[in-house]
């Protein structure tokens, strides 16, 4: 456990580390999740991925209630917060398949071989580590990174993006589930002012 403790650490670039709720299987709340946002987030600005972290914030309250919803942790379901099904999360492991995916894990192992830190493998990863927030804030961005199309900025093109491609005609959310989620937060507030 400790080696994979180090690897993650190395996979995140992380200097300054503390065990949080971030880290903590079946944690819940907004302030996990800006934790595990906070994980990740650095790491895109070192590829050509953007930083779509609102977009993150916005899927983790559609989807689950940024985890308080009860069945957010469910028995036999294991996709956390942002509700990776096991065959998105089979997905972000294919990363013969995807090409940008293949490029910004290439360029996460090398920011962390020239830090000198170990490298967390993702194919080492089990869906069921997904109560963790964290890997779940992780798997969803993977995931988000095999779809050519870019995540647009406005939160209605979101809606409609998210429900395409992330929640799919297979799940039971809706663009206006989407859109209702996200009514009145900061970000849903700045854009309608624009």
């Amino acid at each position: 456990m400790g080696r994979f403790l180090w690897a993650l650490i190395g996979f995140l670039g992380i200097s300054t580390w503390s065990w949080g709720a971030e880290w903590t299987p079946f944690s819940r709340g907004p302030e996990v999740v800006e934790a595990a946002l906070g994980c990740v987030q650095a790491q895109w600005a070192t590829t050509e991925l953007a930083d779509i972290s609102t977009f993150l914030r916005r899927i983790a309250r559609a989807e689950s209630a940024c985890g308080m919803r009860t069945e957010t942790y469910r028995p036999g379901y294991y996709g956390g917060i942002w509700q990776v099904d096991r065959v998105a999360f089979e997905e972000t492991q294919r990363i013969s398949a995807h090409p940008r995916l293949a490029r910004w894990q290439q360029a996460l192992r090398r920011q962390s071989q020239e830090k000198g830190l170990p490298v967390l493998d993702w194919n080492m990863v089990q869906w069921e580590q997904l109560t963790a927030p964290a890997y779940s804030c992780l798997a969803a961005r993977f995931y988000l990174a095999c779809i050519p199309e870019a995540v647009p900025e406005g939160l209605v093109e979101q809606a409609v993006y998210w429900k395409k491609y992330y929640n799919t005609e297979a799940g039971a959310g809706t663009i206006r589930g989407f859109l209702r989620a996200n009514q009145g937060y900061p970000d849903s507030r700045r854009e309608a002012r624009s």
